[in-house]
């Protein structure tokens, strides 16, 4: 891969670990409707989506970084 693209997939990683973590730490009951899911779904739910995106972000991070 390319250097830009790196940074690209990294920056994407970072920005995705970020959302995925506000989700996950921010979710107290209430509907989120910016990055926390569906307001249908249980806040357990989000907090679970939210932990999916900040172990995507991670592998994206980290696959900037050794490839």
């Amino acid at each position: 891969m390319d250097s830009p693209s790196l940074v690209l997939m990294g920056v994407a990683g970072w920005i995705i670990a970020s959302v995925g973590s506000w989700t996950a730490i921010r979710n107290n009951g209430q509907v989120i409707r910016f990055s926390g899911g569906a307001s249908w779904m249980s806040p357990s739910m989000r907090r679970f989506w939210g932990i999916v995106l900040v172990l995507f972000g991670a592998c994206l991070i980290a696959g900037s970084i050794v490839l």
